[in-house]
């Protein structure tokens, strides 16, 4: 009897070990999966796009234009450096692009008004699609 009670607790606490062995391994290969980051083939051509999706949405003058399309060519070019580790180094990729993300965002902060910089957070896609254009600055 004493036997089966402890080959019970046994078997029970080898099987609370292996799931949390599986918990823990599915939690690494999340971890590690590869984001969702859209490739930027021509910098020029997509920060044109952007320009023109961003000029009538928050109504840049012919002055901001410019600056804005700047900064995101800039911001582009960066970003187009680091495309390829969203796959092999995720961590590494989170960790540059928040830089890069960062210098975007206070460049824009300058070349538009607290009103505009508003709602072009506002515009912020849910998740990075190859149909929103504006998925490059945000994902």
């Amino acid at each position: 009897m004493k036997r089966i009670i402890i080959l019970s607790l046994l078997l029970g606490t080898l099987s609370t070990a292996t799931l949390q062995a599986q918990t823990v391994l599915e939690k690494a290969q999340k971890a590690g999966k590869a984001l969702d980051v859209l490739p930027i083939g021509d910098v020029a051509q997509t920060a044109n796009s952007i320009l023109s999706v961003l000029k009538p949405k928050l109504s840049l003058t012919e002055t901001q234009s410019p600056k804005v399309l700047g900064v995101v060519t800039d911001f582009l070019q960066a970003k187009s450096g680091i495309v390829s580790e969203a796959k092999t180094d995720p961590a590494g990729y989170t960790s540059k692009f928040s830089g890069i993300k960062e210098k975007l965002m206070s460049g824009l902060k300058t070349a538009v008004t607290a009103a505009q910089f508003k709602s072009l957070l506002g515009l912020k896609p849910k998740t990075s699609s190859a149909g929103n254009v504006l998925s490059h600055l945000f994902f």
